[in-house]
């Protein structure tokens, strides 16, 4: 009997161990779907950290969707200048907002567009296929350590497949050509065999 108990014992420590342990452990945010066609928050720490949720309602990263068509991603640095970006999609690099020298200015108050359209401002667009995508930012130079940016997503029209077959009127307006330089090459022969004979 002393040693069922003793086991029970063990077996409840060992439970309320692991538990505490799953309790205790840090809570990874999930990432949420993001919509096409509006700007989102993001916050950043120094040099080599990944972006995170921002002010508002910008979800946990990886930011996430899927687009029948391809889509524009559009990145900028908000507030001060000085910080630069690169931007991943599926842990693929895309490209990265060039560097900017760190000047008195900025955009603070003209939203997350004012920011993109400042030229002082470091931004980038970067063009993606359709699919499904999983967006990371990675801080690349930040002189304050940290800050916040902005980043959206924009489907791009459907393309509309460029025709290779000539149309008629071309074709016609193409054999008038050649009748042209025949005739011409004709005279051309037939005036000089005349010279030649003469």
């Amino acid at each position: 009997m002393h040693s069922l108990s003793l086991r029970a014992a063990r077996a409840a420590v060992a439970a309320l161990l692991a538990f505490g342990a799953v309790a205790a452990a840090p809570r990874v945010a999930a990432a949420a779907p993001i919509t096409l066609g509006q700007w989102y928050t993001f916050s950043f720490g120094g040099v080599g950290s990944f972006a995170q949720s921002g002010i508002g309602s910008t979800p946990a990263a990886p930011w996430e969707f899927t687009s029948a068509t391809g889509v524009r991603v559009s990145v900028t640095d908000g507030l001060a200048p000085g910080d630069a970006f690169s931007l991943f999609d599926n842990g693929v690099l895309v490209g990265s907002t060039p560097p900017v020298a760190r000047v008195p200015g900025g955009c603070n108050g003209t939203g997350a567009q004012g920011c993109f359209d400042n030229p002082i401002m470091s931004h980038a667009a970067f063009e993606l296929g359709a699919g499904a995508h999983s967006l990371t930012i990675r801080v690349d130079v930040s002189p304050s350590g940290g800050g916040l940016g902005f980043f959206r997503a924009d489907a791009l029209a459907a393309q509309t497949p460029v025709s290779t077959v000539p149309e008629p009127a071309t074709m016609g307006l193409m054999g008038l050509g050649l009748v042209a330089v025949g005739t011409v090459a004709r005279r051309n022969r037939t005036a000089t065999a005349a010279r030649m004979k003469a």
